[in-house]
């Protein structure tokens, strides 16, 4: 399977390239709030994003610098999640998780890296149908 990589704190973690419809590094200007919202102007139309240390249940952290982002599609939106490392693409051997691993929201597969850390594969539009993420706070929250 094709993965795309990404980085969220100390934790790597792999996105098959099929959810992938487009990579983005935005910075700070280019990100709109509205309320509590965040979102970005993307060809015709507006595009929330969501972060992905967030729906990790990992510590968030600021917006700052380049933001790298991967536009994913859930029910015919797009959807911008906010990752902090763009960290590659390589073709893996994805093996299916067993019990309690496969109750995990998302979570579709596991694969080993060439350190020897096990890098979970996560399907981004199964996590977000699975939970009702809200989206990072508005601009200067952390994401």
């Amino acid at each position: 399977m094709q993965l795309l990589l990404v980085r969220c704190g100390t934790q790597v973690v792999g996105l098959p390239i099929t959810c992938v419809q487009r990579l983005l590094t935005l910075t700070r200007d280019q990100i709109q709030s509205s309320g509590k919202r965040l979102a970005v102007r993307l060809d015709d139309g507006i595009v929330p994003l969501l972060s992905l240390r967030k729906m990790l249940q990992l510590e968030t952290t600021p917006l700052s610098g380049s933001i790298p982002v991967v536009v994913t599609e859930m029910r015919g939106r797009r959807i911008g999640l906010v990752v902090d490392t763009l960290a590659g693409q390589r073709e893996a051997f994805v093996k299916t998780l067993e019990f309690p691993l496969n109750q995990i929201a998302g979570v579709t597969g596991a694969s080993i890296l060439g350190d020897g850390r096990i890098l979970f594969v996560i399907d981004p539009r199964q996590m977000l149908e699975d939970r009702a993420m809200a989206p990072p706070q508005r601009a200067g929250a952390s994401v």
